[in-house]
């Protein structure tokens, strides 16, 4: 009898383990490392950060999008400066990235404009209008609140906007591709957050596009000629994507989410498997109540997401060691 109750409760143990491990609770951890901002217009104050970006350097761009500018931190967390918005005030940027030559790309929400800042911070590049070349100018050819921006290498520009379009712009700000309407079809959007792009690497000459489609609860994953592939709408068997607001994309494809639900951070693989979270829903110091942004720092092995409701970015450690390209799967 006592063998008996002893195999049950291995038996009902190892089913507790397996259940578990399915459904992430068991995978990798990110463990918190810092958190600072709070709530204000101060230099180290925020109200509603929304995106975030690290260029080589560490330095950290935060878009401050209710104070209607794009502040800039080093990677001990010291304010550095504010970019400047040229002739036009920002006005709540929503999006920023930076490429990898270190010039920095904002969506200035608001402005329905993109601007390209050098790594010295001066203006060279703004994007307004969608005209492709050939085509005649029309005032509804033109960027409509764009939500983010991502670059291929340093070349290639990729926008999403409130129309539910990807939008493709060569390096000289030229319009060459249209992609996408309001839907919930594999090449349709429901306000698309967030974009990211794979960098090519000698590995593997080829690039895929990521669309964080909010509405949609979902990350679709695109091959570069704009075909779909696969769609994330999971973290874990226990558990599914709310409203994925944060993207970013790691050198061997796998792709880190911020979400705004119970699993605030998710980790994924190169062919879109759940293997690993970070951060814990809530209120107060160490929470996270709503994610809106989420970059990382290879060199450091370092993740930063936002938290736009509590006004604060959070800092966590790189959830695996080994992220060396290789050909995704």
């Amino acid at each position: 009898m006592v063998l008996f109750n002893n195999r049950k409760s291995l038996f009902i143990t190892l089913i507790l383990i397996f259940s578990i491990s399915l459904c992430g609770c068991l995978e990798p951890k990110m463990k918190q490392i810092k958190e600072f901002g709070s709530e204000g217009k101060a230099s180290n104050e925020f109200s509603g950060p929304t995106d975030i970006a690290v260029n080589s350097k560490g330095d950290i761009f935060i878009c401050d999008t209710g104070n209607n500018r794009v502040v800039v931190y080093n990677s001990n967390y010291e304010y550095v400066k504010t970019l400047s918005g040229g002739a036009v005030s920002m006005k709540a940027p929503y999006g920023v990235c930076v490429d990898t030559a270190d010039n920095v790309y904002v969506a200035d929400t608001e402005n329905n404009r993109v601007i390209k800042y050098n790594p010295s911070g001066n203006i060279v590049l703004e994007m307004t209008s969608t005209v492709k070349l050939g085509q005649q100018k029309d005032p509804t050819n033109s960027i409509k609140r764009p939500y983010d921006v991502a670059v291929l290498g340093d070349s290639r520009i990729f926008v999403v906007d409130s129309l539910n379009r990807l939008l493709v712009f060569e390096s000289t700000g030229v319009c060459s591709n249209k992609l996408g309407s309001k839907g919930s079809g594999s090449d349709s959007f429901d306000v698309p957050a967030r974009i990211a792009v794979s960098q090519m690497n000698e590995v593997e000459k080829n690039f895929y596009v990521y669309v964080a489609d909010s509405f949609n609860s979902r990350i679709t994953k695109f091959s570069s000629e704009f075909k779909p592939i696969y769609e994330i709408n999971d973290k874990g068997i226990m558990d599914y994507l709310r409203d994925p607001r944060g993207l970013a994309v790691l050198p061997d494809k796998s792709i880190i989410v911020a979400d705004c639900g119970a699993t605030p951070i998710c980790a994924y693989s190169a062919s879109g498997v759940f293997e690993g979270s970070g951060g814990s829903f809530g209120t107060g110091r160490g929470k996270i109540l709503s994610t809106a942004g989420v970059a990382v720092d290879l060199s450091r092995k370092r993740v930063y997401a936002t938290d736009q409701l509590q006004h604060k970015v959070i800092v966590f450690n790189l959830h695996k060691e080994d992220f060396k390209a290789k050909a995704s799967e």
